[in-house]
C-alpha cells in the first residue's frame, strides 16, 4: 500500500460500496464516498449529502487560501454531548435508509 498521507483515505474510497456508511471529518473523502452512492457522516453527526458537500468543499478551499496567505482560521470546537446524540440519531437514520 502507498505510504502517502492520503493512502488510507484512498483505500476507504476504493473499498466502499453502494449504500455503505463512512464516518469521516474529511470533506474530500465524503465527496468521493457520495460519488459512489454511499453515505457519509461526520464524527459529530452531520450527514454529508449532495446538497451540502459543494458548499463545504468551497469553504475548505477558502480557509486554505486564508491560511496560505498567513491568515488564521478558527480551531474546531470541542466535542459536546449534543454531538454524541446527533451522531447516534443520524447513524440510526442512515442505517434505516441503507
Amino acid at each position: 500500500m502507498d505510504s502517502g498521507f492520503q493512502s488510507v483515505d484512498m483505500k476507504i474510497v476504493n473499498e466502499v460500496s453502494d449504500m455503505d456508511i463512512v464516518v469521516t471529518q474529511d470533506y474530500g473523502v465524503a465527496a468521493m464516498v457520495l460519488g459512489k452512492r454511499a453515505f457519509a457522516i461526520s464524527p459529530k453527526g452531520h450527514i454529508y449529502s449532495n446538497d451540502n458537500i459543494d458548499k463545504l468543499l468551497f469553504e475548505r478551499h477558502i480557509s486554505g487560501k486564508v491560511r496560505r496567505g498567513g491568515g488564521k482560521t478558527s480551531n474546531p470546537k470541542k466535542r459536546k454531548a449534543e454531538d454524541d446524540e446527533r451522531l447516534y440519531k443520524n447513524l440510526k437514520k442512515l442505517v434505516a435508509n441503507s
